[in-house]
């Protein structure tokens, strides 16, 4: 089974998301995901928030594998192991 290792990139999106840690791995089946759908399956094994808060004064980025997706609905095909990382403007990086 593949793992989804996730990587927060702001102590202020961990506190927000109300996460453990600012990396993790999750495990998750095989198949083809929205981002979102993605996100919300290993935001939901570690963060108590399973949604990045639209009321933040900064925008939040999702990549998977390196790329920045801007449509959350686009898919992404898991037949390995991902990173998905999420980052703030200015985050640096």
């Amino acid at each position: 089974m593949p793992q989804a290792s996730l990587t927060i990139l702001s102590d202020r999106l961990v506190r927000l998301l109300k996460c453990r840690e600012s990396k993790s791995e999750v495990p998750v089946e095989s198949g083809e995901y929205a981002v979102e759908d993605l996100l919300l399956i290993v935001l939901g094994s570690v963060c108590e928030s399973r949604s990045i808060p639209e009321n933040s004064d900064k925008e939040t980025f999702i990549a998977v594998n390196g790329r920045v997706y801007y449509d959350k609905k686009e898919r992404v095909k898991v037949d390995s192991d991902v990173r998905i990382t999420l980052f703030e403007v200015g985050a640096g990086g």
